[in-house]
C-alpha cells in the first residue's frame, strides 16, 4: 500500500519502504477492509468523541499524531473495553502498569476507564518509552510487550547496535506475533481509518 510520507515519525521510518514490511502491511489493511470493517463504524464514531482529548496531548507532548490511531487498535476507542488478558480501558493498561504511572486501580475505582487521566498517562509513557529505546518501532514494542522484553531482547541480540526502527524489523522474530505485528497493524489502521469515504465506511452517532 502507499503511504503519504509526512513528517510524522512513525509514518516516514525508512522500514515501510521494506518490501516484507509492505507485505505484512497489506495484509493488516486487508484486515481493516474484511474480518474488521464490522467493527470500523462504531470504533470511529467512539474516536470521533474522543480524538480531540487525544489530539492535544500528543501535539502538547511533541508526540506523532499517528498515534492517535492507538486507543484505535486497542480498544476500538472504548473507555470500559477489557481484554482477556485483563488490560482495561482505552488505552489497555495493565494494572500494574497503571498503579506504576500514579493511576488509581482498585474495587472501587478503575481510572484506566478515565479517558482524561489514562490519555496523559499513556502519552507520558509513551514518551518516555521514545526517549529510553530511541526508535518508534521499539518504544510501540515496549508499549505492547512490555519494556523488559524489549530490554532483554536488545541486551541478548544488539547489546552494541545503535537502535533503530530497522533494527526492530531485523530482530522482530524475538517477539510474539502480536508484538511483531503491532506497528503493521497500527499503519493499516491510519491507512484505513484515515479515509473512511474511500473504504465504503460511516462512522456511527456515539452519544456524548
Amino acid at each position: 500500500p502507499e503511504i503519504e510520507v509526512s513528517i510524522d515519525e512513525i509514518l516516514s521510518s525508512p522500514v515501510l519502504r521494506d518490501p516484507e514490511f509492505d507485505r505484512v502491511l497489506g495484509s493488516w489493511v486487508d484486515y481493516w477492509r474484511g474480518p474488521a470493517s464490522s467493527a470500523l463504524p462504531h470504533f470511529l464514531g467512539r474516536m470521533a468523541a474522543f480524538e480531540a482529548l487525544v489530539d492535544s496531548a500528543l501535539a502538547a507532548n511533541e508526540l506523532p499524531r499517528s498515534l492517535r490511531y492507538l486507543p484505535f487498535i486497542e480498544s476500538g476507542y472504548n473507555p470500559s473495553a477489557a481484554s482477556r488478558a485483563s488490560a482495561v480501558g482505552m488505552w489497555q493498561f495493565m494494572a500494574a502498569t497503571a498503579r506504576e504511572r500514579g493511576l488509581e486501580v482498585s474495587a472501587l475505582v478503575d481510572q484506566r476507564r478515565d479517558p482524561v487521566r489514562s490519555t496523559e498517562q499513556a502519552v507520558g509513557f509513551l514518551s518516555e518509552l521514545r526517549g529510553e529505546f530511541g526508535s518508534w518501532f521499539w518504544a510501540l514494542a515496549a508499549y505492547n510487550g512490555g519494556p523488559n522484553r524489549v530490554r532483554r531482547i536488545l541486551r541478548e541480540h544488539a547489546a552494541d547496535a545503535p537502535s533503530s526502527d530497522s533494527l526492530f524489523w531485523a530482530l522482530r522474530d524475538r517477539f510474539p506475533a502480536e508484538t511483531r505485528d503491532f506497528v503493521p497493524k497500527l499503519i493499516g489502521a491510519v491507512l484505513v481509518a484515515s479515509d473512511p469515504d474511500g473504504h465504503g465506511v460511516e462512522p456511527s452517532p456515539v452519544e456524548p
